[in-house]
């Protein structure tokens, strides 16, 4: 899928971040998104300043990126 948008691993996972944040309640969707956005730029420049491979880069972000699927629902619940 995301080959096919030609998008960097950054925007891969912000992207799947803003498909997340409809599970979280309308009152603290965008303070959500933001610091998860905030996240994944600290953890991508982690990633590419310490030379790890592209392949691992994105493997890492589109993980990291899934993950906020799991804390959305949280947020949902709580």
């Amino acid at each position: 899928m995301f080959q096919r948008l030609k998008l960097n691993p950054l925007e891969q996972c912000r992207l799947l971040i803003r498909i997340a944040r409809v599970l979280v309640p309308a009152y603290s969707r965008e303070t959500w998104r933001k610091e998860w956005e905030s996240e994944a730029w600290h953890a991508f420049e982690k990633l590419r300043n310490r030379g790890d491979p592209p392949a691992l880069v994105r493997s890492q972000l589109r993980r990291f990126g899934i993950g906020s699927f799991k804390d959305a629902a949280w947020c949902r619940r709580n």
